[in-house]
């Protein structure tokens, strides 16, 4: 009897441990689980840009001290954003990565940036710091980031920072021409630009033969005379962000001044002497090229802009156009002949939203074979010669109109006569997503219920097609 009792008690207490490891096993995977999607989107790291002084003083972000987990999230289940801290309720495991060449910064184990004991003065450039961040929860997912540190000039120059590395300069208590022993002394108010023009590997002279220094006579200053000898510039990658000064070198043909941190052009500072113009991989978003009259080449690739147009520009006979997100307009209206004759190295590649060009009428077909060599669907863009386009109205060769024209959704086509025929809109993927009949003046185009983005309009009426793009909000 007892053995059996015991044999029955053994058997309850395994069955229980059974279950207690089902459960547990349960719990786990669901933990498990919970954890996998929390791990795709767990850590946020964000760059950040700080801005000393010569002297050691953090001129910005104000405040004395950086801590760089500022900057840095942890993404919680499910996607709640919260910040990264550490300490007693941390949610981060932070380490700081010691740089392959020794520089006068330092990231502690608190996360602020300092300068070790002992630095009283600090060489201008720019220095790059690394840490890694991991999920406290799930230490095996980790983002390592970045702490940008730009170094300029102490009195007489203050900085501050707008966005990114963009630092923008101010002159505290010098005009932009002193005299020195008889000579008109250009004072720069971005150290960044004086150090490149005097590193003797930027310039040719002018009219371009050869190249040269710009301090000729060696005194470690820039004055009017010598600045007016200059015929092309290359400013490539310096950390420029201010060309104040430039207006001076008043025979300047050639300026190339990519990969630096210039959000705006101030068209003010810059020499209307200019035919080769290249703001090309920085992050302006409009630019004004009726002030370049004498403008022929111009390269805005990698840039924000949304739309260019060129018609003002009347020698100006070629553009380049590479990795420009934003573009959607294009007019080369200006009575010179395109070069669109490079296919291989001059496509206007990786614009995906560059819809409706408008080109003189004797270029119109070798800028179509242009556009269709280099990947371009035609049958989705505005190619035309008639450059009538406004925000409220567009009226194209075909006789019919598209108003509000951007619009949030709605639009109305209006045609001079009545048409009878189809109407289709395609998105830009090619695929047709309404497709209605027309007879009449007048059509109604419903597009609310899709993304915001450009369409193209396709009416066809017997052997007639007319195109136009219309953009939704």
């Amino acid at each position: 009897m007892c053995d059996n009792n015991a044999q029955k008690y053994a058997l309850e207490l395994s069955l229980r441990v059974m279950l207690l490891l089902m459960v547990v096993s349960l719990y786990g995977q669901k933990d498990s689980k919970a954890f996998e999607v929390s791990s795709v989107l767990s850590l946020q790291g964000g760059t950040d840009y700080l801005t000393f002084d010569t002297n050691g003083t953090l001129i910005s972000p104000t405040g004395g001290s950086y801590n760089v987990l500022t900057n840095d999230s942890v993404i919680q289940y499910p996607n709640v954003l919260v910040p990264a801290v550490l300490g007693a309720n941390a949610n981060v495991l932070f380490t700081p990565i010691a740089p392959t060449n020794p520089i006068p910064f330092s990231i502690a184990s608190t996360g602020v940036v300092y300068l070790p004991l002992g630095t009283s003065y600090l060489s201008e450039g720019n220095y790059n710091l690394l840490y890694t961040i991991c999920d406290a929860q799930n230490p095996t997912h980790c983002v390592t980031t970045s702490v940008w540190i730009t170094v300029v000039a102490a009195s007489p120059f203050i900085g501050t920072i707008n966005s990114g590395q963009n630092e923008q300069y101010k002159h505290s208590n010098q005009p932009l021409i002193s005299e020195k022993n008889g000579l008109q002394i250009i004072n720069f108010p971005d150290p960044n630009l004086k150090a490149r023009l005097l590193s003797g590997a930027c310039c040719s002279d002018y009219p371009l033969n050869t190249t040269t220094v710009v301090d000729l006579n060696g005194d470690g200053e820039v004055d009017t005379t010598e600045a007016s000898k200059i015929g092309s510039m290359n400013l490539s990658a310096s950390n420029i962000s201010d060309l104040t000064g430039l207006q001076y070198f008043t025979n300047l043909l050639s300026l190339w001044f990519p990969s630096n941190p210039i959000s705006v052009l101030d068209y003010t500072v810059l020499p209307t002497s200019i035919k080769y113009f290249g703001p090309y991989n920085i992050p302006i978003h409009t630019i004004d090229t009726s002030y370049f009259p004498n403008l022929i080449v111009l390269n805005i690739s990698g840039t924000q802009i949304s739309s260019l147009n060129l018609e003002t520009n009347h020698f100006l006979t070629t553009v380049g156009i590479k990795n420009c997100p934003n573009i959607s307009s294009l007019v080369i209206k200006n009575g010179a002949i395109q070069d669109v004759s490079d296919t291989t190295n001059g496509c206007w590649s990786n614009c995906p939203n560059l819809v409706t060009v408008c080109t003189d009428d004797n270029e119109l077909a070798a800028v179509e074979s242009f556009l269709t060599t280099c990947g371009y669907n035609l049958s989705l863009m505005n190619v035309n010669s008639s450059c009538v386009l406004g925000t409220e109205d567009f009226t194209n060769e075909g006789g019919f109109s598209v108003a509000p024209n951007p619009s949030k959704g709605v639009f109305e086509l209006r045609f001079s006569e009545p048409i009878e025929g189809n109407v289709s809109v395609y998105n830009l993927l090619g695929q047709r997503i309404v497709s209605t009949e027309l007879n009449g003046t007048v059509l109604g185009l419903q597009l609310s219920d899709y993304p915001s983005g450009c369409y193209m309009i396709v009416v066809e009426s017997g052997n007639k097609v007319m195109r136009q793009m219309v953009v939704k909000e």
